[in-house]
């Protein structure tokens, strides 16, 4: 059975409990909870899942804040480019 590509796939379900981390704010929120739950001895997760969790989290701040300055370099570039236009 093919599939047609050009079909757009089902939306998303939301999952309860899961949380989007699109901003610095949402990955601290995150990461203080699973620290909080790793000091006191919480068995649900071990070393190596925080471990791999801080390390993803990492790249994900940065990444985050790459397309922040990619955002606001343009938006600077756009108003020199219509100072050059209304000044030259």
């Amino acid at each position: 059975m093919k599939t047609d590509i050009t079909e757009e796939p089902a939306p998303k379900k939301k999952r309860p409990g899961v949380r989007t981390l699109s901003s610095p704010a949402d990955v601290s929120r995150l990461l203080a909870r699973l620290i909080k739950q790793r000091l006191a001895d919480d068995s649900s997760i071990d070393n190596e899942t925080l471990r791999a969790i801080v390390q993803a989290c990492s790249v994900l701040l940065k990444s985050i804040e790459q397309g922040d300055t990619d955002k606001r370099l343009a938006e600077i570039e756009s108003q020199l480019q219509q100072y050059e236009k209304e000044h030259v």
